[in-house]
C-alpha cells in the first residue's frame, strides 16, 4: 500500500485524462452548418454514413497494397465517420463523430462534428478548420454566430492515429473469411505513453481502408494487494469513404477580436473555445518547460502520505528531433527521491537516459514514454464553456467539477498570456480514487508555470 499512495503524486503530476468530455455548442440536424448534407454523401463503392458495417466485404490485400492504402496520400478529400462507446458497471459513454477532409490547392479544410452522450446528459459541438501554408483558422460558433480566429491548432494528426495504429500490421492479421476482413485478437497498439493488447478489425474496399475496429478492455487501478481487473470494454468504429470525392464549404463567419484582454488581474485573457483548445495542441507544446510543485496530504487503509515534490519538466521537439527531460525530487514522512530521466524518440523508437546506482548515465529503449505529453494534449478538451468560468479579479478559467482525475472531487484553474498560450495550470484533488470505488481522504495540489521557447536539450553522454 505505500507503494500504491507514493503512486498518486505521479498520477496527479502526470495529469492524467480519463474523463468522459465533449465539446459543445453543435448543429445536430444532419448539416455542417452550410447546408451541406453530410448523412447520405455515397461514394462508387455504396459506402456512406449508414451502411452497416458487417455488409461491408473486404478486398484481400497484398503487403505492397496494404502499405499503400494507409500512406498518408491515400487520404486525401474523404469522410470519415464512427462511434466510440465505453462502458463500465458504474458509467456508460458514447460519441458519435463525423469528419471531412478536403485538399485544395490554397488550403486544407476540415469540418468536424461530434454528439457526445453521457448517461442521460448530451452535448455535442461543430468546428472547422482552414489550414494554408503560412497560417491556421478555426471556425467555431459563439451565441449561434460562426467565428474565424487564428489556431495553432491542425488536426491532421488526430485523424490519422487509428490508420497509423495498423499500418505496419500486415503480418498481425489474418484474413477472416467469417468477418469479411482482416482481423486480430491480439493486437498491439501504441498511443502517447500506453501500450496494450486490443482486438482489431480492418477492411478496405477498392484497395482503400473502409473500415476499422477496435475493441480493448477498461482495467480498474491496482495496488501491491488488488490486481488490476478487467471493469469494461472500450470499442471505436470508423468507417472511410467518400474518397476524392469530399469537399467542404467554409462557413460565413465574422473575425474574432484577438484582443481578449481582461484588464483585471496580472496576467488576465480571455479566449475562445477554439483558442484553448489551440494552445494544448502538438504544435503550440513542442518547446516549452515546466516548473511545478504538488503538495500531499492523506491517507488510506491506515496508511498516511504528507509530502512535497518538485518537478521540472522540458520539451524540445522540432521536425528532426524529439528530446524531453524530467527531474522530480519528493520529500514524504516515507523518505526523499530523485527522478531523472532523458528521452529521445526516433522512428517510433524510444531512448530512455537514466543514471545507475553509481551515478552514470545509462541508456535503453522502452515502449512507453516516461516524460508524457498526452495528459496537456487532454486538457484541449476541458473548455466547453458549460462548467468553465472565467475569475477576472485573477485572470483565469475556473472548472469547479474537473472530472478528468479519478476523485470524489476536483478543482481547475488555468490561465493563458496574450499570446493565447497557457501559463499557468493548478489542480486541486480532494479524495483522489486510489482503487475501483474505494477512495482515499485528503487532498493533493498541483501547479504548473509553463514557459514558451525556452528548451534547449542536450542529451546526456553515456558511460
Amino acid at each position: 500500500m505505500k507503494k500504491a499512495l507514493m503512486l498518486i503524486l505521479a498520477l496527479v503530476l502526470a495529469l492524467t485524462a480519463a474523463a468522459f468530455v465533449a465539446c459543445s455548442d453543435a448543429g445536430t440536424d444532419g448539416t455542417d452548418g452550410t447546408g451541406n448534407d453530410t448523412t447520405n454523401g455515397t461514394d462508387d463503392t455504396g459506402i456512406n454514413q449508414d451502411t452497416d458495417p458487417s455488409t461491408i466485404v473486404s478486398d484481400t490485400m497484398t503487403e505492397a497494397e496494404w502499405t499503400a492504402a494507409f500512406a498518408d496520400e491515400s487520404f486525401n478529400n474523404y469522410t470519415m465517420s464512427g462511434k466510440m462507446t465505453q462502458s463500465t458497471d458504474s458509467v456508460s459513454y458514447s460519441s458519435d463523430i463525423l469528419v471531412k477532409y478536403a485538399e485544395g490547392t490554397d488550403a486544407t479544410l476540415f469540418y468536424m462534428q461530434e454528439t457526445s452522450t453521457q448517461g442521460t446528459s448530451t452535448e455535442s459541438y461543430e468546428e472547422y478548420y482552414e489550414i494554408t501554408a503560412s497560417a491556421a483558422y478555426s471556425y467555431s460558433k459563439e451565441d449561434d454566430v460562426w467565428v474565424k480566429s487564428t489556431a495553432s491548432y491542425d488536426p491532421s494528426s488526430e485523424l490519422s492515429m487509428y490508420t497509423d495504429m495498423l499500418a505496419g500490421g500486415f503480418s498481425q492479421l489474418s484474413y477472416s473469411d467469417a468477418d469479411k476482413a482482416y482481423t486480430a485478437e491480439n493486437y498491439t497498439v501504441s498511443q502517447g505513453s500506453s501500450t496494450q493488447t486490443v482486438e482489431a478489425m480492418v477492411k478496405f474496399t477498392d484497395k482503400k481502408v473502409s473500415y476499422i475496429k477496435y475493441v480493448s478492455p477498461v482495467m480498474s487501478g491496482s495496488s501491491e494487494s488488488t490486481a488490476a481487473e478487467v471493469v469494461g470494454t472500450m470499442t471505436i468504429e470508423l468507417k472511410y469513404y467518400d474518397y476524392g470525392k469530399t469537399s467542404v464549404t467554409l462557413p460565413q463567419a465574422q473575425e474574432e477580436n484577438n484582443q481578449g484582454n481582461d484588464p483585471s488581474g496580472d496576467d488576465a485573457v480571455q479566449i475562445t473555445q477554439a483558442q484553448w483548445k489551440a494552445a494544448f495542441s502538438e504544435s503550440a507544446l513542442s518547446n516549452f518547460s515546466v516548473e511545478g510543485t504538488a503538495q500531499t496530504s492523506m491517507s488510506y487503509s491506515g496508511q498516511t502520505l504528507n509530502g512535497t515534490s518538485t518537478i521540472e519538466m522540458q520539451f524540445d521537439i522540432g521536425s528532426d528531433h524529439d528530446y524531453r527531460y524530467m527531474l522530480q525530487e519528493t520529500t514524504s514522512n516515507n523518505g526523499s527521491s530523485t527522478l531523472e530521466v532523458y528521452t529521445s524518440t526516433k522512428d517510433g523508437v524510444i531512448t530512455l537516459y537514466e543514471k545507475d546506482s553509481d551515478g552514470q548515465w545509462k541508456s535503453d529503449t522502452t515502449y512507453s514514454e516516461t516524460v508524457d505529453l498526452s495528459s496537456f494534449y487532454a486538457m484541449a478538451n476541458v473548455h466547453d464553456y458549460t462548467n468553465v468560468t472565467y475569475d477576472s479579479q485573477n485572470g483565469q478559467y475556473v472548472v469547479d467539477e474537473f472530472t478528468a482525475l479519478p476523485a470524489e472531487s476536483c478543482q481547475l484553474y488555468v490561465k493563458f498570456n496574450e499570446d493565447f498560450q497557457c501559463t499557468y495550470i493548478k489542480i486541486v484533488v480532494t479524495n483522489p480514487m486510489m482503487d475501483v470505488n474505494k477512495y482515499a481522504e485528503g487532498t493533493v495540489t498541483v501547479v504548473y508555470n509553463l514557459t514558451y521557447g525556452t528548451a534547449d536539450i542536450t542529451l546526456p553522454a553515456v558511460g
